[in-house]
């Protein structure tokens, strides 16, 4: 396939399109390793605020999946085995109330605060 019009009657033209076209593309590749970088240093900044928590904490994706699990919610919650990033939740909690809280949140309602008054792990819990 031949060059359009002015890059085909002078090379030097072809060569500082091409120039250009690499400079944008190292520029573009530069930031977004960059942005790449903010990601992670805001992701683990994240995990160890959450990790700290004396209280439990776990976050799930819309599909019902772990995206997080602090210490404190897996003795609170008895979550034993492998870890539990990536699992269906409901593989790891087996409650009821818990369910019907997760339920809930994603079909879209509001929830007031809701804090258990228990002391000990899930066994423990009415």
């Amino acid at each position: 396939m031949d060059a359009p019009g002015p890059l085909r009657s002078n090379p030097r033209n072809f060569e500082s399109a091409i120039d250009s076209m690499k400079g944008q593309l190292e520029t573009r590749i530069e930031e977004l390793q960059r942005k790449g970088r903010q990601l992670q240093e805001s992701t683990e900044r994240l995990e160890t605020v959450l990790g700290s928590m004396v209280e439990g904490v776990v976050a799930a994706d819309e599909n019902q999946r772990v995206l997080f699990a602090n210490r404190a919610a897996r003795a609170l919650l008895d979550m034993q085995g492998p870890n539990p990033v990536g699992r269906p939740i409901w593989e790891i909690l087996r409650h009821p109330r818990i369910d019907e809280v997760i339920r809930t949140v994603l079909s879209g309602v509001k929830l007031p605060p809701w804090r258990s008054t228990f002391r000990g792990n899930m066994r423990s819990w009415p």
